[in-house]
């Protein structure tokens, strides 16, 4: 194939892709949030690495989107997703979660698509933070589909990493399905 054939097209990277402010969960912009108290109402929130990733559980009541009525149902009367006896379950539950991680891996393996399954040194609970996330995307949202990501709230990003931290206290944050670095 002739590689002249492909040289209108711009390579991905000369493509600038703009900053993502919009929460898929929330379905909404969000913008000029640079402290706490400008978002959260359960209390245990914290900032996040992006604003769209800086909103609290309670938020969910306000939307209109699917995906922030399916967190709501969930949060019921509680004063935060954190407090919610299942939900502190599966984030405590770190046996369910390893076996929740090898069962990710093997049906990624099955499918074809590369997988890392070696426990980092440096960062040896990642993985278990990882499957939280997910397992809780799954509880919330059901299967969302290849390359369909949803923002977790705050306070419970935070519980999480609180459970499982980061030696050196550096998190990946939330990305989308095709994220460049």
């Amino acid at each position: 194939m002739d590689p002249r054939a492909y040289g209108r097209y711009p390579s991905s990277s000369s493509i600038s892709r703009p900053v993502v402010t919009k929460c898929n969960l929330l379905d909404k912009v969000i913008s000029g949030r640079s402290e706490v108290s400008q978002f959260c109402k359960c209390g245990n929130c914290c900032m996040q690495g992006t604003v769209r990733e800086s909103f609290c559980c309670l938020e969910t009541g306000d939307s209109l989107s699917p995906y922030a009525a399916n967190v709501s149902k969930v949060i019921a009367e509680h004063r935060c997703i954190c407090d919610v006896p299942r939900i502190r379950a599966i984030v405590l539950g770190s046996e369910d979660l390893e076996l929740f991680h090898q069962h990710s891996v093997y049906l990624k393996q099955l499918g074809g698509l590369p997988v890392c399954n070696k426990v980092s040194p440096s960062d040896p609970q990642r993985y278990l933070r990882f499957a939280a996330y997910s397992k809780l995307t799954l509880h919330f949202h059901g299967t969302l589909g290849m390359s369909n990501r949803i923002e977790l709230p705050s306070c419970l990003v935070k519980f999480i990493r609180q459970q499982y931290p980061s030696k050196s206290g550096d998190y990946t944050g939330f990305r989308d399905a095709f994220y460049d670095e």
